[in-house]
Parts: structure tokens; sequence; C-alpha cells
């Protein structure tokens, strides 16, 4: 699951739909599962066995108070310096879906990137599921979660013991090479023949975030990370499509 802010939505009821259809939960069919920023929230839930649907209303009924609209002349005045909006509603909300679970807690192999800014260094969370993967599954889903929805001038960068993160999108916002590169590694060992991948995307192009006439200075700064973003997307998806076959 990419990151997309409020698109993940979409990603959340298209799997909402299909554990509607079937009448199971969605990790029951998932060797794997990889998201991150918002994509990581679906992720995470779906991972945990929580009903899609369940992450389906974290969206339509708390987004306006996540992401409030009102006071845009102070929110864009406070963009220049820190981040648009707080992570406090969000934290209370992630709190209230995952309490106290552990990266740990999940039925399921579960992979979410972010980015460390007190080392510099990249951090794909990821349960236990190879003998060398020995700490993250002590950490609390929320603080992780946190970790990866940092999204640089939107929300502020959560502050762990382990250092100070953001948002995994700005390295990968589509996860798939590394769920596939995690697949084929010593770690599963899973031929290539044998790995079908779903990946879903927030319906965001690269014709949305930019119209081609910026000069892509300092100003058009948020239209230059949107484009990083969307670029890396493209990246993974045409590597994975090399890598598989069409039909997997």
């Amino acid at each position: 699951m990419d990151g997309g802010g409020i698109k993940g939505l979409f990603a959340a009821t298209i799997l909402s739909k299909i554990e509607e259809l079937t009448g199971n939960p969605i990790f029951r069919y998932f060797d794997m599962i990889s998201g991150t920023s918002t994509g990581a929230i679906i992720a995470a839930g779906i991972a945990l066995g929580i009903p899609a649907s369940q992450i389906c209303d974290l969206y339509v009924k708390h987004a306006p108070q996540i992401f409030p609209q009102d006071k845009k002349l102070f929110r864009h005045l406070r963009q220049i310096c820190s981040s648009k909006y707080t992570n406090t509603e969000l934290s209370t909300q992630l709190e209230e879906i995952f309490q106290d679970f552990t990266v740990g807690d999940c039925k399921t192999r579960l992979l979410i990137p972010s980015y460390n800014l007190s080392t510099g260094k990249v951090q794909v969370f990821k349960t236990s599921h190879a003998d060398d993967l020995k700490c993250d599954y002590k950490l609390k889903l929320v603080d992780v979660l946190l970790a990866t929805t940092a999204a640089p001038t939107y929300l502020p960068p959560h502050q762990t013991p382990m250092g100070t993160y953001i948002d995994g999108g700005i390295g990968a916002n589509n996860p798939s090479l590394l769920a596939l590169a995690e697949a084929v590694s010593s770690r599963c060992q899973w031929p290539r023949e044998d790995i079908y991948l779903l990946s879903l995307g927030c319906t965001e192009s690269i014709s949305e975030a930019t119209t081609g006439r910026e000069k892509m200075g300092a100003l058009d700064v948020l239209k230059i990370i949107s484009t990083f973003m969307n670029a890396e997307s493209q990246y993974s998806h045409n590597i994975v499509q090399i890598l598989l076959s069409p039909e997997q």
C-alpha cells in the first residue's frame, strides 16, 4: 500500500470490499504485507486482523480533525518553519485502533519503511520472520506508524528513543519493491515464479502534482517533494513489473 494521505481511503475501501465478498479477514490471503505512510496504517491494521472497514472509518470519520481546514492562513505560515498540522489527533486515533499492540502481534509478515533523521539512515520495521530480525517485534505499532506517517512539511517528525523519524515515503512511497526484495532474499527464499503481488496506490499521478510550468525553485518545495515521491513510486512499479511476469 502506497503513501498518499487521505487518499489511502481508496486502498482501504478495496480491501474492505474483498473482505465483504470473501467473508474472511484479508491477512489470510497474503504471506507478506507492506505499507508506507498512510498505506502503513492500512497494512498494520490488516496484518493484525482488524477489519478493513474499521480502517476506512478512520479516514471517513476523523480526517477533518486530523487535517483541519480552518485557519488556513495560520497553517500555511506555520508550514514555512514547521509542519502544517500537528499529529495530536492522528496519535489519538491510532492509539484508539492499535492500542498497545506491537509489531510482534501481527498475524502475517509486515514491512513498514521510515527514515531516521538522527542516524541519516533508512529503516524498514519488520516482523521477526527470520533469525536476524530480533528487535522490531517489541515496538508499539503506534510508534512505528507515527514514524512512517511523519510527512515532511505536513506532520512533525516523530521522536523515539531510537531517533527522530520521518515519512518512509521520501524513499519508498511505493513499498512493493521492498516487499519483493524481502520475498526473494535469504529471509524468505520464495521463487519468483511463485510470487503474486497486489500493489495498491492512492490514485495520484505525477500530472496531479505538477503542471510542467514550475521553475522548481524554493517556492515549489511542496511540489518537489511530491514529484520525488511520485517518481520513486513509478520506478518501483516498473522494476517490479520487470522482475515479475505480467500475470504475477
